[in-house]
């Protein structure tokens, strides 16, 4: 799940693919077309809290389930659950909004961008995005950066990392274009990869928000990157070190992995 962006209007250039099962007749998706974007309602399936949701549901609701959360943006203070976006949920369903990019009937999938979902996720459902879902006089979180999803983020807003790639890196990218799934080439993979890590992936016990020398990865397509995080004339800068191509224990998780992998 590392290389999932916070939230996929932040990361525009990321490509996704959502592709429908065979009892799903192709004319279901006749007319989507037609929308520029659409909800998707998907499981959170990589969350590291099965126990606890285990647990609660199998007590039938005498286990509390734990109330709050440490949201990354509060930067290790904790609020109410469901005053976060939160994976760890008593019933792990996530929401979406992502730009419909095509819909092929012939195939039964579509291509969606700006995506925060991972690889091989369960999808529930997709709804089209339509002017009843236009809020004016909503209001947020005193901690929620409104400005970050504002029309002015496109062109000057002070993400919390600064990107940058080695020598070294952009000769591994160049290498391994040749693979890519979802992406073009090899820049329209390294926009994802950028847009991606200028948002800080990192979690707050991995020293979201400052310095490290550790070593952290992501995996974007079909590509394992690796960077650090250091401060540079007063600003963070997270240095692509290396890109290679990823295995399946690095993009999907276990029970997609053949048995001889795991």
């Amino acid at each position: 799940k590392r290389g999932v962006p916070r939230q996929g209007k932040l990361a525009p250039a990321t490509i996704g693919r959502i592709v429908f099962r065979k009892h799903i007749a192709p004319p279901a998706l006749e007319g989507l077309d037609e929308y520029s974007h659409v909800w998707i309602f998907f499981i959170f399936s990589r969350n590291t809290n099965s126990k606890v949701v285990t647990r609660w549901v199998e007590q039938n609701g005498s286990f509390t389930f734990p109330p709050r959360v440490k949201a990354p943006l509060l930067l290790g203070r904790s609020t109410g659950l469901f005053s976060t976006r939160s994976p760890h949920r008593p019933n792990p369903i996530g929401l979406t909004l992502a730009k419909l990019v095509s819909v092929d009937m012939k195939k039964r999938e579509i291509v969606v961008s700006g995506i925060d979902i991972c690889d091989a996720t369960p999808v529930l459902d997709i709804k089209p995005y339509n002017p009843a879902d236009i809020v004016e006089d909503s209001r947020f979180a005193s901690w929620i950066d409104v400005e970050a999803f504002s029309d002015k983020s496109k062109n000057d807003y002070d993400f919390p990392l600064k990107v940058k790639l080695t020598a070294s890196a952009k000769n591994d990218l160049k290498r391994c274009a040749r693979t890519l799934k979802f992406y073009e080439n090899e820049n329209a993979a390294l926009a994802a990869i950028e847009q991606v890590l200028r948002l800080d992936i990192r979690g707050v016990y991995q020293g979201r928000g400052g310095a490290s020398t550790k070593v952290h990865h992501c995996v974007v397509d079909t590509l394992r990157v690796e960077f650090t995080v250091f401060p540079l004339q007063n600003i963070l800068v997270a240095t692509i070190e290396k890109i290679y191509l990823c295995t399946d224990r690095d993009r999907l998780p276990a029970r997609y992995i053949p048995n001889d992998q795991s």
